[in-house]
């Protein structure tokens, strides 16, 4: 019931906002501004309920915060009891945040910091895919490639050396330069 009322109640908010009167009785108009005036304390750094945003940056902005700032954290231990902090401007203000980071750039993107052992600020935190998320960890092992670092599995695929023969020759001692040399 109270559901239906707030939803009810925000079609008549969006009327009035956008000016198209409609006839309303004094006691819906009573209810009306008691829900504008809820409304103003419902607000999410700037952005209300009735825009219906609570969107994925602001729960990624949520987690990143608590995972370096809450002992409780289950993730604590990897990123706050590592030394990886929250840059004091995203720390106090979202807004700065989504200055910053702006809206994600699709549904498969999510908060990555470019640097693993680095903080969370604008110089290091990217939208970034699963897949360039799972070749940025601290396991990842690194292999130059032209001149340019990229993941051993990347490099492997792009000189056309089996992934499993550089892990072998990897764990076998071999230099890194000789990791991706063709399979004879």
């Amino acid at each position: 019931m109270v559901a239906l009322l707030k939803s009810a109640l925000a079609v008549i908010y969006r009327y009035i906002v956008e000016g198209i009167s409609i006839p309303i009785s004094p006691e819906a108009m009573a209810r009306l501004e008691a829900f504008k005036d809820q409304q103003r304390s419902f607000k999410w750094h700037g952005r209300s309920i009735l825009g219906g945003w609570n969107g994925p940056e602001h729960r990624a902005w949520i987690a990143m915060v608590k995972r370096c700032t809450k002992p409780n954290d289950a993730a604590y231990e990897h990123y706050g009891g590592r030394g990886i902090a929250v840059c004091a401007r995203w720390l106090e203000s979202y807004e700065a945040f989504w200055d910053d980071m702006g809206r994600r750039p699709s549904p498969d993107h999510s908060l990555d910091r470019i640097d693993v052992n680095g903080n969370y600020e604008p110089s290091n935190c990217r939208w970034a895919t699963r897949r360039q998320q799972a070749q940025n960890t601290r396991r990842t092992v690194w292999a130059n490639v032209n001149g340019e670092l990229v993941c051993l599995k990347e490099a492997c695929r792009r000189v056309g050396v089996p992934y499993k023969t550089a892990l072998w020759r990897r764990h076998r001692g071999w230099a890194p330069d000789r990791w991706l040399e063709p399979v004879r």
